[in-house]
């Protein structure tokens, strides 16, 4: 049994009747498991102009500003829908109302697997769509209604435990790119992102992290810096003072050997410079620091050494 039978079998549905609310008579007997949903689908078919009988009679109507009176008259869980809905659509019938039913029922798409090509038909559908002037205006309302409006805690883990885990296609993250290129952010809000990534610099990442950026990063030549960017990253830089673990975690770094090029730039860079008293002195006694520590460290060595000796 695949996934989608299981699913269907174990989901919830109800038979629910339409009613016209100028005559109290039964217009359409349906069958769903999204109520809210199918009926939003209803009033969408009759606002495009749907050609059955049910579409028209609800666009009739919407354009006298009334809507039908949605009844729940059964319900269940998992199979036996199809037998219920047959049986109120066969009753309703018997007793004289006229339904706008097309079919005697049984035959819904609940649980029923769709074909590629009906994919396909749906997928250029909604490429095509277009949304209607009145559409987007309610969409807009709806999203100034919401504004200032702040989500509760529980409400957001929710939506955070539904998004968990679930990958994006690289269509998906092509277009997402493609959306955010060339975009500018205001100065509010580069200063915002400042604030909010200020100190991260320092987060540990798991192995499994640093092997998926390390194969991210494989391959990729880094963009080449404007002189505009260049100023700023040195202007943020100039007169900084690092904290020890800072300086200690930089001088233990092994470096490899500098380029050519790069040696001309420094040397070009630091020519005809003229150091302060104070940054020669301050370097000063650090290299005969330094240089103390190391000879203090071999002189331990060789004394150790000559004890092991003697005592053998």
């Amino acid at each position: 049994m695949g996934i989608k039978a299981a699913t269907a079998q174990n989901r919830p549905w109800e038979i629910y009747a339409l009613v016209d609310p100028r005559t109290d008579e039964v217009r359409y007997v349906g069958v769903t498991h999204r109520p809210k949903l199918r009926m939003v689908q209803h009033f969408n078919e009759a606002r495009s102009g749907g050609a059955t009988h049910k579409a028209r009679w609800l666009s009739i109507l919407l354009k006298e500003g009334l809507r039908p009176l949605r009844l729940v008259i059964d319900s269940g869980c998992g199979n036996g829908w199809q037998e219920k809905e047959k049986y109120w659509i066969a009753k309703y019938r018997n007793l004289g109302f006229p339904l706008t039913n097309i079919s005697d029922g049984g035959e819904g798409a609940l649980g029923v697997p769709v074909s590629d090509e009906v994919r396909k038909k749906r997928s250029e559908a909604r490429k095509n769509w277009k949304p209607r002037p009145e559409h987007l205006e309610a969409l807009l309302a709806y999203s100034r209604s919401m504004t200032g409006k702040h989500l509760s805690a529980e409400h957001r883990a929710k939506i955070s435990a539904a998004h968990k885990g679930k990958p994006h296609t690289p269509e998906h993250n092509a277009a997402v790119a493609r959306a955010n290129t060339g975009k500018k952010h205001s100065e509010e809000t580069k200063q915002k992102l400042s604030i909010a990534q200020r100190g991260k610099h320092n987060i540990k990442h798991t192995p499994e992290a640093c092997e998926k950026i390390s194969k991210a990063k494989k391959g990729k030549k880094r963009r080449p810096l404007t002189a505009e960017h260049r100023a700023k990253q040195s202007a943020a830089l100039r007169g900084r003072k690092w904290s020890e673990k800072e300086y200690l975690s930089h001088c233990g770094k092994k470096r490899g050997p500098c380029p050519q090029e790069r040696r001309e730039r420094i040397s070009h860079a630091l020519r005809g410079r003229v150091r302060p008293l104070e940054a020669s002195a301050k370097q000063s006694a650090t290299y005969a620091a330094r240089t103390l520590a190391e000879a203090r460290r071999i002189s331990s060595e060789v004394c150790r050494g000559l004890a092991a000796l003697f005592a053998a």
